[in-house]
């Protein structure tokens, strides 16, 4: 019998894990970073961390055209508005076993260096662990 979800509200999966495992499912899926995750992640060492490189979104068939100037920046540099830029990212696996499991699964935790400006000032980088 399947369970009736209520609008808005997230149903657990993991109690569900070690038989889909057994039936052979394959399975991925996002989890929130809640904070025994988060700890994880934190006392991970940086030589667990691997860069993560994206390919480009698509390449050019033909002869690229020359970009516009980008409005938007310059307008939130002028104004001295905060403004979030991806630095770089970095991946870690490790073993995690939820708590309605009988055995553990490969968590892959991605971690975001974000450098936050104001204006033309660096004012720090941000780490996002998700």
């Amino acid at each position: 019998m399947r369970q009736h979800q209520q609008p808005g509200r997230q149903v657990p999966q993991t109690e569900h894990l070690d038989r889909w495992d057994d039936e052979g499912v394959f399975f991925t899926f996002g989890i929130d970073a809640m904070p025994n995750l988060v700890d994880i992640a934190e006392s991970l060492q940086n030589r667990d961390w691997k860069r993560l490189g994206r390919p480009p979104r698509y390449d050019v068939k033909t002869t690229p055209r020359g970009r516009r100037e980008n409005v938007k920046d310059r307008i939130v540099e002028e104004r001295e508005f905060l403004k979030l830029e991806l630095h770089h990212e970095d991946v870690a696996e490790v073993e995690y076993r939820p708590g309605k499991c009988k055995r553990a699964y490969r968590l892959v935790i991605l971690r975001k260096t974000i450098t936050v400006k104001r204006g033309q000032k660096l004012l720090f980088p941000e780490i996002r662990r998700l």
